[in-house]
């Protein structure tokens, strides 16, 4: 999973979306992204920079990079929010209305007003209120697509994580170029299956396999991945393959976004047997995630992004 729902823990006062001053300068006007005509402004890049508390000794390349990943967060954001516009749920006024009615019963017991809180959130009441109606969108959403049976299959399929089994596995990774062609992948692909069959032939041993052959660091150490969940830790690939085998196999030949694998469980941890109800909290937070997840990955892909942040100079 890339993050665990970024539109959900920015923070109410992205929610709402862009809000830039008329006042402010015009290089931080400037457009940042554009996000099917909707643009983020490099001044909405800095407002997350200065919640972050992102130091400021940084170099021009840690800057960017910090920068793109702030990026990347807001133009999920931008996704997520037009989606819900067409697609998320009614909310009301008076569902709103409700909700900051809590909020300020919240803020009493801690002495803030809702003006404050809206003053430390950099927001408006009306930028706040927006982004109520959007939160309230997407858990009417997730509760549209995850009814109960929904939730219990969900959990059935990933008893292992709630169990809190770990296995450990190591891998040979063998990458391939984003242009590869297909003939190409093939052939890198025939030659881990011939790989896999001269170590199940006892030609030569799994971990001196990785140290040879292996495009990962983890090759140094035999192709080591060291113990893991089963989710969120490694890619979904790998886990979900490592968690079908026994110790001591090794896996068919599996293709992730790096490129293909071999993989052999090594070991595993057996958890702690979980009940439903006690873990439905947890199993209704990860399948929102996912569906976030997959929902955002959708869109990006049928979406007009345009990103215009600036590299850092050489």
């Amino acid at each position: 999973m890339r993050r665990k729902g970024s539109w959900v823990w920015v923070g109410l006062g992205m929610l709402a979306g862009s809000a830039i001053l008329a006042d402010a300068p015009a290089d931080k006007i400037k457009p940042a992204a554009k996000v099917n005509g909707e643009v983020i402004t490099q001044a909405d890049v800095d407002a997350v920079l200065r919640e972050r508390l992102i130091p400021a000794d940084l170099s021009a390349a840690e800057r960017h990079e910090v920068q793109s990943e702030v990026l990347d967060m807001l133009i999920d954001d931008a996704l997520l929010r037009q989606y819900l516009q067409i697609h998320g749920p009614r909310v009301s006024r008076a569902q709103v209305d409700r909700w900051l009615q809590r909020l300020e019963e919240s803020l009493r017991s801690k002495n803030q007003t809702l003006e404050q809180f809206c003053r430390s959130q950099g927001m408006t009441e009306k930028q706040l209120r927006a982004s109520v109606v959007r939160m309230l969108q997407w858990v009417g959403y997730v509760d549209s697509k995850l009814p109960e049976e929904e939730l219990r299959r969900y959990y059935e399929e990933n008893r292992d994580y709630f169990d809190q089994v770990n296995v450990r596995a190591s891998h040979i990774l063998i990458r391939v170029s984003a242009t590869a062609s297909k003939k190409q992948k093939e052939a890198i692909r025939s030659r881990l299956q011939a790989l896999r069959a001269d170590i199940l032939a006892g030609k030569i041993d799994f971990a001196e396999a990785a140290r040879k052959f292996s495009h990962c660091p983890t090759g140094e150490r035999g192709g080591d991945l060291g113990y893991f969940p089963r989710k969120f830790a490694v890619h979904e690939t790998i886990a979900k393959t490592a968690f079908s085998l026994q110790p001591g196999q090794i896996s068919d030949v599996i293709e992730t976004d790096l490129g293909f694998h071999l993989l052999m469980v090594t070991d595993q941890k057996p958890g702690v047997p979980s009940r439903f109800e006690d873990v439905r909290h947890e199993v209704r937070e990860m399948a929102a995630a996912e569906l976030m997840q997959k929902l955002l990955e959708r869109e990006r892909r049928r979406s007009l992004i345009e990103v215009y942040l600036d590299r850092p100079k050489k």
